[in-house]
């Protein structure tokens, strides 16, 4: 038994099996129309954005299939910032953890404190976090297409698909088993909520702004 134990893990080292799926780092968050964003890189863990709203998909890029007989849950899960340590999410949880599933990896606090953090949220603590069921499938591994508007700077994503069993809705509980997920670099943080002002309100603006010159011209040289 030990020696195949070792037969088995040796050929997985190798390559010659596959391993597992549950837990990969394998769910992609792509920005999709208007929505700009930047790869993780310099003081970002994440992608990051200041559009508004912010609008991307959600893709498995390994083509993992959800589990035969079983319904899989797409889910968006929530990051808000707060400046001290109440929230569920800090330097003693996982992701994971905090927003209770089992089998994800990785989701550490410090990648998402410091994006939020360059996003400029200032200081952060912790993390509130929920996560929003966006659609279910029960085979191949389907693109689900989200629109949000943040609502704090440094608000963040991930994503994550979870096998929900024989529950047709993912309302199970307890919670099922994460199969795939984002890793840090392929979630988003959000770092501008502000809303860019249209055309015809930057023409009324400088026109206000023509107006008080004009009269404020006029005192002076009156």
């Amino acid at each position: 038994m030990k020696r195949t134990l070792v037969l088995v893990t040796l050929m997985i080292g190798l390559g010659l099996i596959a391993a597992p799926a549950f837990g990969q780092d394998t769910v992609d968050i792509t920005c999709t129309g208007t929505t700009i964003c930047g790869a993780a890189g310099g003081a970002f863990s994440t992608q990051s954005t200041t559009s508004v709203p912010v609008t991307f998909t959600i893709s498995n890029s390994d083509g993992t299939k959800c589990p035969s007989g079983d319904t899989c849950g797409v889910y968006l899960a929530i990051l808000m910032p707060l400046s001290g340590t109440g929230g569920a999410f800090n330097s003693g949880t996982t992701l994971w953890a905090a927003l209770g599933e089992v089998n994800g990896s990785d989701g550490g606090f410090s990648p998402w404190q410091g994006s939020s953090v360059a996003a400029g949220a200032g200081t952060v603590g912790s993390f509130s976090v929920s996560d929003v069921l966006e659609g279910t499938f029960t085979s191949g591994t389907p693109s689900i297409a989200v629109s949000i508007t943040p609502t704090v700077v440094g608000e963040g994503f991930a994503a994550f698909y979870e096998d929900c069993g024989t529950s047709t809705n993912c309302t199970e509980s307890p919670e099922g088993s994460i199969v795939n997920q984002t890793s840090n670099s392929k979630s988003l943080v959000s770092g501008d909520i502000s809303t860019v002002p249209e055309p015809a309100s930057m023409g009324l603006l400088g026109t206000a702004l023509l107006g008080a010159y004009g009269l404020l011209r006029r005192k002076l040289l009156g």
